[in-house]
């Protein structure tokens, strides 16, 4: 995962430690275990790390403040090597001539590491990015671009790298192979900018170019130059980026989560009326596919965590409304499991960041057997929505917690929308589910309404060492979601079961240390979830209810309102799920936005 910087000012007044810094922490999203900084200062490498976030490294950077003109650095998710200050990016080669940061794997190191040490090469870290940086160093003879091209020969896996030599103290070195890379040249100041999300540098307009796979980018003042793997430049062109929201601020929110949670309901009515023609719902990236998505026959969607319960999710309204079998995988899995090559299949990829790498390794191995890939993703400029044939935004903006709320309902409706505008294009009215889909934004203000009595519940159940999430039909993969945002935030064990299959093992498990959070519609399926829930109370279960009528199961109930939805409930319930995670975290005193061990996106498999 782990975020990259790297900066060289042109004429702007900018200090290059501070700058990458201010960048770092826009990074934080993709790693938080540690941070360093690096330039060339008198001929020698200055570097500052720290193990923790960038507020520390920032303190520490603080006190030496330095002039200098080109600086990069690094926010670290652990992948090889525990979290220490050795394994800390940036990594120094052992001639101490290099500063090297990383995102990726290396597969080879350990092959390349005893080569290299059966040389004379010194290592003094765990890790596999300090194995990159001794390789190019011991290559090294002068011509950095030699020595980059043979490296990279040599080393398997994916990587971003940047780096920079005290032979060259105002030249920035990049390449990548498999993840993601961005250089902008700001158009009024002349700075360069070099990062994992183009979304971190600052606002301004920009002429940016993304790495393709085996590149380099030679960065010298205001020069970008860029060479293919065998150190031939190449002719290039430059796309226009404007970087305009501000989306870092809390607003007044104690969490980022919580901010997040609340902008859901403006989100649904801003994708609603961006998609809304007429009666209907229409997506115009699509108006040209109208002959190809009369030829799909198999529909299959391939994701990761929240985007892949969203896929869950949707499932059955897109086989209903479109009549077309639909297939939902794990990107993790798909790309190792052995396809029966299905004619005419839709691909519909979810990617909240556009850089999760299980799920682009599971596209780029099946594309040439799909008829159609669409993107579903909330980064314009990801490689997701560059590899895929057609791209649909979710339109959530930023999402900074990591925990994911607000892509996570924009993915969902978003499948629901174009799950009618298949069907429509198809020859089917979906006008039936206008005036429901319409009423949304109400139904979740009824959720918000709940807020004090769902964060006082979450105070009663936070005493609880285990939970089972349980629900019948569709409240099954929401059950899913919520027992993922549980988790993922409050560090307690959660696990979604469909209810009825509560008597086919798990009940076993059932006693006064062990909470159940249900999640109940109405009408007979209701009757059948109350009838389970029956079976635990029996079992001196605590049991804790979301929606459906009042029963007499537990005196545990929240109900909203939400007459006037039946086949969309489950987002108004993913968002009662949120909130419920929410307030049981920080009773716990949990580090809500940026949870122990994980990264907003999942760029390494």
């Amino acid at each position: 995962m782990c975020g990259i910087y790297g900066y060289i000012k042109a004429s702007s007044e900018k200090k290059a430690l501070e700058t990458c810094l201010d960048g770092l922490q826009k990074l934080q999203y993709r790693g938080y275990d540690s941070a360093g900084v690096a330039a060339i200062h008198n001929g020698s490498i200055l570097s500052f790390k720290t193990v923790g976030k960038v507020d520390l490294l920032t303190s520490l950077v603080k006190e030496s403040p330095k002039e200098l003109s080109a600086a990069i650095a690094h926010t670290r998710w652990a992948t090889h090597g525990r979290v220490s200050s050795a394994n800390t990016h940036p990594q120094i080669d052992y001639k101490e001539s290099l500063a090297l940061v990383h995102n990726g794997i290396i597969e080879n190191y350990l092959e390349v590491k005893k080569r290299l040490e059966s040389k004379g090469v010194t290592f003094s870290s765990e890790t596999d990015t300090e194995v990159c940086a001794n390789l190019i160093s011991y290559y090294y003879d002068g011509d950095m671009l030699s020595a980059l091209t043979r490296a990279f020969a040599d080393i398997n896996g994916s990587f971003a790298i940047v780096l920079m030599h005290k032979d060259f103290p105002e030249t920035i070195y990049a390449s990548a192979r498999g993840c993601p890379l961005a250089i902008g040249i700001c158009e009024i100041s002349g700075d360069v900018y070099i990062s994992s999300d183009s979304s971190s540098f600052s606002e301004s307009s920009y002429s940016t170019y993304f790495l393709q796979d085996n590149e380099i980018a030679k960065v010298d003042g205001k020069t970008l130059t860029i060479y293919d793997d065998q150190a031939k430049e190449k002719k290039i062109s430059l796309s226009p980026l404007t970087i305009t929201e501000n989306e870092t601020l809390k607003d007044g929110y104690e969490h980022f989560m919580l901010k997040e949670i609340h902008e859901q309901k403006g989100l649904i009515e801003r994708i609603l009326h961006k998609r809304k023609k007429q009666n209907s719902f229409y997506y115009r990236e699509l108006e040209d596919d109208k002959d190809l998505l009369n030829q799909v026959q198999h529909i299959e969607i391939i994701a990761c965590g929240s985007s892949y319960h969203a896929g869950l999710i949707a499932k059955e309204f897109l086989e209903q409304e479109t009549r077309i079998p639909v297939s939902v995988h794990l990107g993790s899995q798909y790309r190792y499991a052995k396809h029966l090559d299905k004619a005419n299949t839709l691909a519909i990829i979810i990617s909240q960041s556009g850089e999760t790498a299980d799920t682009l390794a599971a596209l780029e191995s099946r594309k040439e057997h799909f008829l159609l890939t669409i993107a579903l993703c909330n980064v314009e400029n990801s490689t997701l929505t560059r590899k895929a044939d057609r791209f649909i935004p979710l339109m959530a903006k930023k999402e900074v917690s990591v925990c994911s709320t607000k892509a996570f309902t924009a993915q969902l409706l978003n499948l629901y929308l174009l799950g009618i505008h298949l069907a429509n294009a198809l020859g089917a009215s979906c006008e039936k589910f206008t005036k429901e889909l319409l009423s949304l934004p109400l139904c979740i203000e009824s959720v918000y309404s709940k807020e004090k009595e769902i964060a006082s519940f979450a105070k009663e159940y936070s005493s609880f060492p285990y939970f089972f999430f349980v629900g019948r039909g569709q409240m099954y993969p929401v059950c899913l979601e919520a027992a993922l945002k549980l988790k993922e935030i409050s560090y307690l064990p959660a696990e979604a079961l469909p209810a009825g299959e509560m008597k086919h093992g798990p009940i076993a498990l059932i006693d006064e240390k062990l909470a159940t959070i249900a999640f109940l519609t109405k009408g007979e399926i209701a009757a059948k979830t109350i009838s389970n829930l029956s079976e635990i109370r029996a079992r001196n279960g605590r049991i804790l209810t979301f929606g459906g009528n009042n029963h007499e199961v537990t005196k545990d109930q929240i109900t909203f309102e939400t007459d006037s939805l039946e086949t969309f409930l489950t987002i108004p319930y993913s968002i009662a799920g949120q909130i419920f995670s929410y307030y049981l975290a920080k009773e716990l005193d949990r580090e809500i936005d940026f949870p122990r061990n994980l990264a907003k996106s999942v760029t390494v498999e």
